[in-house]
């Protein structure tokens, strides 16, 4: 969906490299991980970027954002489901706040995060669901990437299949 606000006061018109106003998007996808313990899973791999990331400073933020695009194009044959919303905004304080609202609804579903690495602060707790046993257990991951981004270049469609799944994931990669 494309929405655009009016003028007025409170984080007025944007213009960047990227294009005019500023684009809010989600992309959720669901992904079949065989071993939810193995240090190879995507589980694990995205524990490892998060805790790595530079979040206090923009490029450390893009680098996390484009690393993660790449992981879940590397899963593309293990994700089972995907979702999208996007929405454009001329006004900066009407993307945050909308930003804010996405991220807030998707945090609040878990009872706890077992990562977490905001403004360069870094918190890990371990998992409660951690394996004891020897044998592998299979979990469905869902990862969603909520993104506030300048421009309007990074518009994506409603996900409706894989080549608009790998076409998005591909677009937030490199913006």
């Amino acid at each position: 969906k494309l929405r655009k606000d009016g003028g007025g006061g409170g984080g007025g018109g944007l213009e960047s490299p990227l294009g005019p106003g500023v684009s809010v998007l989600s992309l959720t996808t669901a992904i079949n991980v065989p071993d939810r313990d193995s240090p190879n899973s995507i589980l694990a791999r995205l524990s490892r970027l998060a805790l790595t990331a530079q979040t206090n400073n923009r490029k450390g933020v893009q680098d996390l954002v484009t690393e993660t695009a790449l992981e879940l194009l590397r899963q593309k044959d293990a994700i089972v489901s995907a979702d999208s919303q996007y929405s454009h905004f001329r006004r900066t304080t009407e993307a945050e706040r909308e930003f804010n609202s996405l991220s807030i609804g998707g945090r609040s579903k878990f009872t706890e995060e077992t990562v977490t690495n905001y403004g360069g602060q870094q918190k890990k707790q371990r998992s409660p669901y951690r394996s004891v046993d020897a044998h592998p257990r299979a979990t469905v991951a869902i990862v969603t990437i909520n993104l506030c981004i300048e421009g309007d270049s990074t518009r994506i469609s409603k996900i409706r299949n894989r080549i608009e799944l790998q076409s998005a994931l591909s677009r937030i990669a490199s913006d």
